[in-house]
Order: C-alpha cells, then structure tokens, then sequence
C-alpha cells in the first residue's frame, strides 16, 4: 500500500472504530449492526496487514450474527439456488 494509502486506510480505521463505540452505545451488543462495524475493522486491519488485530473484531462478529442472522436451513429443505438465496439480516440477495 502507497504512503498516502496507508494514512487513508488508518483513518478508516479510527472512524469505523467511532462508528463501533457509537452502535455499541445506541444499539444492544449483539445487534447486527454492531457486527457490521466490527467485521468491518477487522477487513481494514486484514488489509494493512495486521491480520492478529484483525481477529479480535472478527471473533467479536461471529456470534452476533449466529444469534440475529444466522438462520441454519431445515435438513429437510434443500437450500435455493444462490442467486435466490437471501441474507436474513437484510434481504438482499446473498453473494458468493
């Protein structure tokens, strides 16, 4: 990543840690949006390379979204086809 990349990417991260403290506040723990925030700054800090500052906000992700969005299908209902599947958590078609 160039210089001024860099500088880019660091800020992103400080304003999507804001962003975290300020869904955590308005928002219970767990909801979905608090997650959104935490894989978010897990991406950027993948990104720059720091990939074990990355895991803690992914870690902290996971349950949130098996608790509010996760929904496993029925062993007796065959998943549709991906380009008709649906995320839960926002009904827009899932990508893969």
């Amino acid at each position: 990543m160039a210089h001024g990349g860099a500088h880019v990417a660091k800020q992103a991260a400080h304003v999507f840690k804001r962003s975290l403290a300020i869904c955590e506040k308005v928002y219970s723990g767990d909801h979905p949006k608090v997650a959104i925030r935490a894989n978010n700054i897990g991406l950027i800090l993948k990104d720059q390379g720091d990939r074990a500052g990355a895991l803690p906000y992914f870690q902290s992700a996971v349950p949130i979204v098996q608790s509010t969005c996760y929904q496993p299908p029925s062993p007796n209902q065959p998943l549709p086809p991906s380009s008709n599947r649906k995320d839960p958590c926002n009904h827009s078609p899932v990508r893969e």
